[in-house]
């Protein structure tokens, strides 16, 4: 599947982002299964929740032994700081940037072979607006075998 964004709202951009990326990264090795994941993201903006955003993606070993395209975050603009594990739970800091939008916040997982569930915090900021809060909530299992 293609790792790119389609929607042309910058939230929903960001939520389809996190979506696409797959869910876990440290030094120990990936719990989760290689194959066909299934992932949902749900957004909250202002007490108002956005359409459920679903994707599916192929996952092969390769995938999830490379540190590099493991942890969720929208683009490859995105930079992201104290990464801590401890056991199945990852949690990192994560800064973007998109036009004339920056986004900061920190991101939580739980991670098993089968499934994994996540949740962000981000305050999106852009000149002479305020800031906005936004909540990503990820939900992801693995549905099947990949079809290659």
């Amino acid at each position: 599947m293609r790792r790119s964004a389609i929607c042309s709202s910058s939230f929903r951009h960001l939520a389809l982002g996190l979506a696409l990326a797959s869910p876990f990264a440290s030094a120990a090795p990936s719990p989760m299964q290689p194959g066909l994941w299934e992932m949902r993201v749900t957004s909250t903006v202002a007490r108002k929740t956005a359409p459920t955003e679903v994707t599916r993606e192929c996952l092969t070993q390769q995938d999830l032994d490379d540190v590099t395209k493991t942890l969720p975050r929208p683009d490859a603009k995105c930079s992201i700081s104290n990464i801590e594990t401890q056991g199945n739970r990852t949690t990192y800091d994560m800064a973007c940037t998109r036009d004339v939008y920056s986004n900061r916040g920190r991101m939580e997982l739980v991670v098993g072979t089968t499934n994994y569930d996540g949740m962000a915090d981000m305050k999106v900021s852009a000149p002479g607006k305020t800031d906005t809060s936004i909540t990503f909530v990820i939900n992801a299992k693995r549905i099947g075998d990949c079809s290659k």
